[in-house]
């Protein structure tokens, strides 16, 4: 896959092509933090002011984002035909753009918190005809949230500890009735499964990449 410094030229390249505007959206979205911010030494990428949730603003992009090389080797990876995936935390939803082309039978679900990111990528789907990918503005932090019926879900280290923790009950829930597939990018959700969660790796093995691990229920 190259260097991860090549891999985000080559992601910065794609998200031009396919008309994203992520750059001046996150400008933007500094721009705006900046402003209401009390502190100027707070880390912006760290700041919680949307009900509590992590934005990553002011983060670089291309950090905050798996790079399209990634995403596609994690598709490739899994058993999609047919079926649903779901990614929690998507940001500009990225693995969804894959689904037209390669996997026409499947459906993705992306949530995402801050709604800037979700106009723009609704707009690039809507633009490129991708009719089996979906985003929304969702909180996936709330009590409330529900999840989906799905077969496989993608989760990075989307927020604080104790919200991914709940997100990890809520799987091990939908875990109850079906298999299901979760792919883990990230040392905190990978760390929190293989000491709180051996039901996601007991039966199979987990299979494990250089910056995500596959585990099946």
């Amino acid at each position: 896959m190259g260097s991860e410094k090549e891999q985000w030229k080559h992601s910065s390249l794609l998200d031009h092509l396919f008309g994203f505007n992520i750059d001046e959206i996150e400008a933007r979205l500094l721009a705006e933090e900046r402003k209401n911010s009390s502190s100027d030494k707070h880390q912006l990428w760290n700041f919680s002011s949307r009900d509590g949730n992590q934005t990553w603003i002011g983060l670089d992009p291309q950090v905050m984002l798996t790079p399209y090389s990634e995403q596609f080797e994690i598709t490739e990876r899994l058993s999609l035909n047919g079926k649903t995936l779901v990614d929690l935390g998507c940001g500009y939803a990225r693995m969804g753009l894959f689904f037209k082309g390669f996997y026409p039978d499947s459906k993705f679900i992306g949530y995402e918190v801050v709604n800037e990111r979700v106009v723009d990528t609704a707009r690039v789907f809507n633009e490129l005809e991708i009719r089996n990918s979906l985003i929304e503005t969702v909180d996936i932090t709330k009590s409330d949230f529900q999840l989906p019926d799905a077969d496989i879900f993608f989760i990075y280290d989307f927020g604080h500890p104790s919200q991914i923790k709940e997100m990890l009950e809520k799987l091990s829930a939908v875990a109850d009735q079906k298999s299901i597939t979760v792919v883990a990018r990230g040392k905190g959700i990978q760390s929190l499964i293989y000491y709180h969660h051996p039901w996601l790796f007991s039966l199979y093995g987990p299979e494990v990449a250089r910056n995500y691990i596959i585990f099946r229920s």
